[in-house]
């Protein structure tokens, strides 16, 4: 039993010690003495999915890299277009794994995620990063469509041909 504990125990922190993200995109960016790096999947965001962003510090120091402290992030997202705040939160450092949450684009365009890293009430180091937003995927893809429209055909066919051998043959 202790052993099961101890591998879900090194599964929550080893992502958390390396400096990369198990999946999907990061974006980093060196401000002064720290490296911000925001991690986010899926790597194609679309307006109305949800999509994860996971918040990280390092030093600027990559032949001895190790994170920094900090207690929380303020992080928020613009409208380029609207010139409006379209979400804006303030996220506590996890005492485990990433730090993180999950946030939905209400519409395809442009965007500007925002962050500032705290430490108490102080802040450590900020920076942003442009964000492009797709439009939502459509289920009613026309290729797709044309294949459903064709199998159904070809059922309504058979369909149509089976009753019709039976009818002639009584």
């Amino acid at each position: 039993m202790m052993h099961r504990f101890l591998l879900f125990l090194s599964m929550m922190l080893l992502p958390s010690l390396l400096h990369a993200h198990g999946i999907g995109v990061s974006l980093e960016k060196t401000v002064d003495e720290y490296l911000v790096d925001i991690g986010y999947e899926p790597e194609e965001l679309r307006a109305g999915e949800p999509v994860r962003f996971d918040f990280q510090l390092w030093n600027n120091d990559m032949e001895n890299l190790r994170p920094m402290e900090f207690t929380a992030v303020a992080m928020k997202i613009l409208d380029n277009e609207n010139e409006e705040v379209v979400f804006e939160t303030r996220i506590a450092k996890a005492p485990l794994g990433w730090t993180g949450m999950y946030v939905s684009f209400p519409e395809a365009g442009d965007y500007t995620l925002h962050a500032t890293y705290q430490n108490g009430d102080e802040d450590v180091t900020e920076a942003s990063f442009p964000l492009s937003v797709e439009a939502a995927a459509s289920m009613w893809n026309p290729l797709a469509m044309s294949a459903i429209l064709m199998m159904g055909s070809l059922i309504a066919g058979g369909l149509l041909a089976t009753v019709g051998k039976k009818a002639m043959r009584r």
